[in-house]
């Protein structure tokens, strides 16, 4: 039998199974209601390659319902370019592979796709692609990990054109440059792309593409707070993470929306 009920209360007791946690939260509208097949689908991890991963994601055998609906993975087992398949996600229409995460840091390390295999020579999304911006990561969603830089590199400049690096790229775009930092146009050059690097890349005059592709290929870490606590204390009450506009907690016959 389904229904709901709604508590006005800004304490909420979470009982899944035998045990019992206190949720903080604020005060607000607790909706309960029953679940228990979203209960046991988000008991389930992603599983792609050698990353495992629960909440806030979701894909493949882990419903929507288990994850913020923009952080659904795929597993990417056909590319020829990778030896192991490997976990993808796309930020604001950029499709980037999850190469490594830390659960219990909420950390997610990430490359750009196209950049990873194409290479920075060649990538298929032009623009710019700093935080906040098309192509780029949603900081609502996400904060870099401290110890990375942004570059951006221009593509289809005139060779005389003045900034901090030429790339030499022997094929796809010629005349290429690199500066540091977000970079939103350039009267000199057509093209551009930010990337993220280690703050510890070395930029000279005549940077070696080789090299700074084998930096960015190692991708940057990304870290995620997204009802990581409350999520937390319904792991230890044996009840499953969800999210449906807010995060949810799953029991075996009752969900707990905490807003």
């Amino acid at each position: 039998m389904n229904f709901q009920i709604l508590w006005p209360l800004p304490f909420v007791f979470l009982q899944c199974f035998t045990s019992v946690v206190l949720l903080n939260i604020r005060p607000s509208l607790a909706i309960i209601k029953s679940d228990p097949e979203r209960y046991r689908g988000c008991l389930l991890s992603f599983r792609c390659g050698q990353i495992s991963i629960g909440y806030p994601f979701w894909g493949d055998d882990r419903p929507q319902s288990c994850g913020h609906p923009d952080l659904g993975l795929s597993c990417d087992d056909t590319n020829p370019m990778l030896t192991n398949p490997m976990p993808t996600i796309v930020f604001n229409e950029t499709n980037y592979y999850a190469i490594d995460t830390d659960k219990e840091s909420h950390v997610l390390k990430v490359v750009r796709q196209d950049l990873h295999d194409s290479g920075i020579c060649n990538p298929f999304l032009l623009g710019t692609n700093g935080i906040g911006t098309p192509g780029g990561i949603d900081s609502e969603l996400f904060q870099y990990v401290n110890g990375y830089q942004n570059l951006t590199i221009l593509y289809d400049c005139p060779f005389s054109a003045t900034h901090l690096g030429y790339l030499n790229c022997s094929q796809g775009f010629s005349n290429a440059f690199i500066q540091t930092g977000d970079f939103y146009g350039s009267q000199e050059c057509n093209y551009s792309a930010t990337v993220t690097v280690a703050n510890n890349t070395t930029l000279v005059a005549d940077t070696n593409m080789l090299a700074l592709q084998e930096t960015v290929s190692e991708g940057f870490q990304l870290k995620w707070d997204l009802s990581s606590k409350a999520c937390e204390d319904c792991r230890n009450s044996n009840g499953s993470c969800g999210y449906d506009k807010q995060f949810v907690c799953y029991c075996p016959n009752l969900p707990y929306y905490l807003s």
